[in-house]
């Protein structure tokens, strides 16, 4: 998707190449025109002269195995399972790495309520190599990347059905980065929030959620009726949902992990605040 090319609701522009390859006028035509299985929708990083685009819309991923991406940003290997880190060894550093190409930044700001950045309701769904950002004024739901109930109710019990986030850099303003109410596989990501949850999970399993070599930042409130999780803010909130934690480094105020009715499964982390517990957390936490 190239904002360059005009206005939007313009027609599409086809491209004479070796495949394929459509040109939008907006992100939203973009995402609309993938329906098949294997569609990639690519942000442009950057416009004349090399200066930075930050692309204004909304990207509703409601047909499955549609990918979510930088132009050029390599999805060969997008699993974070190299870099997760084990019980034994606490990561120096976690989130994206370097990958040859700049991110696109996606943006969302709203006066609106419970407008999501990114939202997924399909399985098989991914998001790669994209910075998000996010401001939508509300106390509850609201977030910058939202996988949505929806993406579980066509999927099934195998974690090749899940939503897969790696390689991103995500954050609201307003809300929590990433919040799953679906199970997702979640790598090499920050996700980080100054008024909410870097990550709220309320997906039980099976399939869990797996969160591998990422960076989770929130704090700022000490938390308001209403608020999810009855109250505060931090790095990583888990409610009723079933989550395993790798190589991750987490912190937040008032606490950097909180877990409320669910399951925790924790190793080879960096923890730098409160951990709170509603059901023991399991594993080796690194402080």
């Amino acid at each position: 998707m190239d904002p360059r090319h005009g206005e939007a609701g313009a027609p599409a522009l086809k491209l004479e190449c070796a495949s394929d390859v459509l040109l939008f006028r907006s992100v939203e035509d973009a995402v609309a025109a993938a329906t098949e299985e294997g569609d990639v929708v690519a942000l442009v990083a950057a416009g004349g002269a090399g200066s930075a685009l930050i692309h204004s819309g909304r990207a509703a991923l409601s047909r499955p195995g549609v990918t979510l991406t930088t132009l050029g940003f390599d999805l060969s290997d997008e699993s974070g399972e190299g870099d997760a880190g084990g019980a034994a060894s606490a990561p120096s550093s976690a989130g994206p790495r370097s990958a040859g190409t700049e991110r696109a930044t996606l943006s969302h700001e709203t006066p609106r309520p419970y407008e999501s950045t990114v939202s997924v309701s399909a399985p098989r769904c991914r998001v790669v190599g994209l910075t998000i950002r996010h401001s939508s004024p509300s106390v509850a739901n609201n977030y910058a990347l939202h996988v949505e109930e929806a993406a579980a109710s066509s999927a099934s019990s195998d974690d090749r059905d899940l939503a897969r986030i790696s390689e991103c850099d995500v954050a609201s303003a307003s809300g929590t980065a990433l919040g799953l109410d679906s199970a997702a596989r979640v790598s090499r990501s920050r996700l980080a929030s100054n008024s909410r949850f870097g990550a709220a999970a309320f997906a039980p399993g099976p399939p869990r959620t797996t969160l591998l070599g990422c960076e989770l930042v929130g704090g700022g409130r000490k938390g308001v009726k209403g608020d999810v999780g009855s109250g505060g803010s931090g790095g990583l909130l888990v409610r009723g949902g079933d989550v395993e934690v790798r190589g991750c480094i987490l912190s937040g105020d008032p606490f950097a992990m909180r877990l409320v009715d669910g399951t925790g499964i924790v190793s080879g982390c960096v923890v730098k605040g409160r951990v709170e517990e509603g059901v023991a957390w399991e594993g080796e936490v690194v402080v």
